[in-house]
């Protein structure tokens, strides 16, 4: 595990969950994960991009009623219609996302 590597796993926690569920069910108040979902300030994705766009919700709504405050992705990366691009790193193909937002 990377965290391990660099020594910083006090200061991080992963979490394991399908985050394709309805954002209503997991941010719901019988979810066992609303609490640690909701105290996410970053996260990081390395996902197809078959996968990133049903992340959308999810994130969408972190960003609204959570502490989520930025997402970052590697390689493939959220449509702009999407997400507001903070900052880039072309060299390692990384992008930094300030907004995410689930277009109806």
């Amino acid at each position: 595990m990377i965290a391990k590597e660099e020594n910083v796993c006090d200061l991080c926690t992963f979490l394991e969950a399908d985050m394709t569920i309805h954002p209503d069910i997991l941010l719901g108040a019988s979810s066992v994960l609303s609490d640690r979902l909701k105290s996410c300030t970053i996260a990081f994705l390395y996902t197809y991009p078959t996968l990133l766009t049903k992340l959308i919700p999810i994130l969408s709504e972190l960003m609204k009623k959570g502490n989520l405050r930025l997402v970052g992705t590697l390689t493939y990366h959220l449509p702009s219609e999407n997400a507001d691009v903070a900052q880039k790193d072309e060299e390692h193909d990384i992008q930094i996302y300030s907004k995410v937002e689930a277009i109806i």
